[in-house]
């Protein structure tokens, strides 16, 4: 009986002496996975929990008209009309605004698109607007009236109105045309856009947003310098705060003179990056998932997007995601891999 005793607890010796070898091996091994992360995205976490960062906000495009929506950007940015066939959405409605129109520093009216005849979901074939003048040029329309116009057959036809006198000819002066469902300002005024306001309610002009006519791309890099929405090559950490919950937020990348390759942003919010170059073409996303690794290590690290980047300004979109829990984040740009 004594010596199965000794037995069974030599046994349970062994086992217990086995057990603890599993067991540290088994830690060791799980520290080593923990920690292992690339240099790369080490010093990118230790930069992401720098307190130097540059503050910079981050510009709301929305203001610029109805076809600036983050589903929409992309016909906005290869546009060359402002207003364009913007105020009819994808089910053929009209969005809701209110657009004011300068002439140099005078500003002359305001319009709101009241009503139109669809057929059959192709072409249009009447739009009422109705406007209001400032004879005065000045911001104060209190005193301004509703004139209403019928814009008729402009699919077959094109119709061009003037804020002064109403429906002119095409040889006459004009401040907008109606080509079916395309309007086209002329090039001597500058537009602002009032999401969602009534014209019977505007009593005063917008301060801004003002712009004339051209390329959408062109536009968008005109008013984010405006708003010093604008990253140097040489900031590779910033604070950036986007203005609007609802909208995403754009700022400039200035790349120039930096050499070209691959490009990291790092955040530590939710985020998804989009880019595009100075023609208005979208860039590819080479990368943007994080190691489980690096997540252990680094948990302020929530979003991380590659591209590849030239010599040029870019058009950077910052789109929050639906866990996003603020609207400021930091960002850190790294080069190379």
């Amino acid at each position: 009986m004594l010596s199965v005793n000794r037995l069974d607890m030599r046994t349970l010796g062994m086992s217990l002496f086995l057990g603890l070898v599993l067991v540290f091996t088994t830690c060791e091994d799980y520290q080593d996975e923990e920690v292992l992360i690339s240099d790369f995205d080490g010093e990118a976490c230790e930069l992401l929990a720098d307190t130097v960062f540059i503050a910079t906000t981050a510009g709301d495009l929305a203001l610029l008209g109805p076809a600036w929506t983050d589903d929409l950007i992309e016909d906005a940015l290869v546009a060359e009309n402002r207003l364009d066939d913007s105020w009819l959405n994808s089910a053929r409605e009209i969005v809701p605004g209110v657009y004011a129109f300068k002439h140099g520093s005078d500003t002359l009216a305001m319009l709101e698109i009241a009503d139109f005849v669809d057929v059959d979901g192709m072409s249009v074939d009447s739009i009422t607007v109705n406007v209001k003048y400032n004879a005065a040029g000045t911001p104060d329309f209190s005193a301004a009236t509703d004139t209403s116009y019928l814009i008729e057959h402009p699919a077959t036809t094109p119709v061009y109105l003037k804020f002064t006198s109403g429906l002119v000819t095409a040889s006459d002066a004009w401040d907008l045309s109606f080509d079916d469902a395309t309007i086209v300002q002329a090039d001597d005024l500058q537009m602002a856009y009032v999401a969602g306001a009534v014209l019977a309610d505007q009593t005063t002009a917008p301060t801004g947003p003002y712009h004339g006519e051209g390329l959408g791309i062109d536009v968008a890099y005109e008013q984010l310098e405006a708003d010093t929405s604008v990253l140097d090559q040489i900031v590779s950490q910033a604070r950036l705060t986007l203005q609007s919950e609802d909208n995403a937020g754009y700022v400039l990348l200035d790349w120039q003179g930096q050499t070209a390759g691959e490009v990291t942003f790092f955040m530590n919010n939710y985020l998804q990056v989009r880019i595009w170059d100075e023609t208005g073409a979208e860039l590819e996303i080479i990368g943007s998932e994080i190691a489980l690794s690096t997540i252990a290590y680094c948990p302020d690290l929530l979003s991380r997007y590659t591209f590849e980047l030239g010599n040029e300004v870019y058009l950077v979109q910052f789109n929050p995601g639906e866990q996003m829990t603020s609207l400021g984040f930091r960002l850190v740009l790294m080069e190379g891999e």
